[in-house]
């Protein structure tokens, strides 16, 4: 009996010590306690002169898209762009995490174990290329749990936990390091606004606290709301992605299309003077954006759509105040008058059909 409480005892005890290696090694990660930590890439922050990062290609096939900073004295512009000025701070803020960034013993060191931690062939987030003097590292890096990521060294099967930085924040777009205010005027400081598109010109001008509209039929009334709204909109632009300084014929840029934008306004009390041209779209997509030069500004950008589509679309029929409806039951706004409503359909505004015809 005593043999077998014995027994019993150690039993206990060496299923303690498992329940407490299990704990230990779960939030280890696997590695062995007092593991000393590892710089990840080696390098010193100030050695570091080129970052270049790569998305994963989409579905179909077409390359991820990709952004190369490079240090040109004290600061950083985006080759990518055709040398585009970078915020220092922004490169700065992903560099410092990268070469803080340390490791202990890999979470896998299989091709097998890959894709399933993001780091593989068919499945990962980033590319990543650091280069500091001769030397140059390339990471291939997927989602970690937490702020985390998963690293692998390009050719190596071995991967590591990185803390501190997440792989969304290890962005690949330029827009992410630049200044994005493009054309930056103060839309209560604007005096006058003159833009040609399409669809004719129009010239506003601040008459005391009244805007005017020179080509405002006679009779009609300015719709003030609206004008206020298109101020806003057109005196401020900001970049969707930059380019470089070459204007090339394909955006539209000198072309008859082009829209053109004069922006009269007044900062740290002197007057100021803002021109920009809206060209062609920036793809075939529908939704694509558009290219923009600033007169003052030797890059050509790319704006969004629906940045751009006030300054393209708006036409003067648009600011005119329309009359309100009548009151004797008259159509909504853009509705003909003198539709019947539905007869049992309560509720129904005239001149709406029911619901299916």
């Amino acid at each position: 009996m005593n043999t077998l409480n014995k027994n019993i005892k150690l039993l206990g005890i060496l299923l303690g010590v498992q329940a407490v290696l299990a704990v230990v090694m779960w939030q280890t990660g696997g590695r062995a306690p007092g593991q000393a930590y590892r710089s990840l890439l080696e390098m010193e922050e100030a050695a570091v002169t080129a970052l270049e990062i790569t998305g994963r290609p989409g579905v179909d096939g077409k390359p991820g898209e990709s952004v190369k900073l490079v240090k040109n004295g004290a600061d950083w512009v985006v080759a990518s762009a055709g040398d585009y000025p970078a915020k220092k701070d922004k490169v700065d803020d992903v560099l410092k995490k990268l070469v803080a960034m340390k490791v202990k013993s890999p979470l896998a060191t299989q091709a097998a174990n890959h894709n399933a931690l993001r780091v593989g062939k068919d499945t990962y987030g980033k590319e990543l290329v650091v280069t500091a003097g001769g030397s140059t590292k390339k990471l291939i890096v997927g989602s970690g749990s937490g702020s985390s990521v998963n690293l692998r060294f390009d050719g190596s099967d071995e991967v590591y936990q990185g803390r501190g930085l997440s792989e969304y924040q290890i962005s690949n777009t330029a827009r992410t390091y630049v200044e994005t205010g493009y054309v930056k005027a103060d839309s209560d400081k604007v005096a006058a606004l003159s833009v040609t598109n399409a669809r004719g010109t129009l010239t506003f001008r601040k008459d005391g606290t009244k805007w005017v509209l020179e080509q405002l039929p006679p009779g009609a009334e300015l719709d003030e709301a609206k004008v206020t709204g298109f101020i806003g909109s057109v005196a401020r632009l900001n970049l969707d992605r930059p380019l470089g300084k070459e204007v090339k014929p394909e955006m539209g840029l000198d072309g008859p299309g082009a829209v053109q934008v004069q922006i009269e306004a007044t900062e740290n009390d002197k007057p100021v003077s803002l021109a920009y041209t809206i060209g062609a779209q920036a793809g075939t997509s529908d939704n694509d954006g558009y290219y923009v030069k600033a007169k003052d500004n030797a890059f050509v950008v790319v704006a969004t759509k629906w940045a751009t589509e006030s300054a393209r679309i708006k036409a003067v029929d648009d600011f005119v105040k329309k009359p309100e409806q009548a009151e004797n039951g008259g159509a909504p706004d853009g509705m003909p008058p003198g539709m019947p409503g539905m007869p049992g359909m309560p509720g129904m505004p005239p001149g709406f059909a029911p619901p299916g015809e």
